[in-house]
């Protein structure tokens, strides 16, 4: 008998609670009106952590993204370090004039200094 009562008031109490939830009054039944303020705050830092993880995960995205434009750009000026190496090497430099019909060519013989005899 007694089981039976404590399960009907629990089912009852079960009852009320969910009808006082959908109705928005189960905090005031509960008596944590007092501690509204303190609710407030505690959402208030809960949703300013996850703005700021958002933030800091957007920041981060830019990040890899000009890291990954910088490694670009470093490639490609490596590689047109090379090519002007390779251009202006003597050897390509006197090939390049021979293509194009130049007489240019490098000296056979080291030049011959003239000594200015006025003094």
């Amino acid at each position: 008998m007694e089981q039976e009562k404590t399960k009907k008031s629990f089912g009852l109490t079960l009852k009320n609670a969910f009808i006082a939830l959908i109705q928005g009054e189960l905090l005031l039944r509960l008596n944590i009106g007092k501690y509204f303020l303190h609710i407030v705050l505690v959402f208030a830092l809960i949703a300013g952590a996850i703005w700021a993880s958002l933030l800091i995960d957007k920041t981060m995205t830019i990040v890899e993204n000009n890291n990954e434009a910088i490694e670009y750009q470093q490639y490609q000026m490596a590689v047109k370090t090379f090519r002007l190496e390779e251009i202006t090497r003597r050897s390509a430099v006197e090939a390049g004039l021979g293509r194009l019909g130049s007489p240019v060519h490098e000296n056979e013989m080291p030049a011959t200094v003239i000594e200015n005899d006025t003094k």
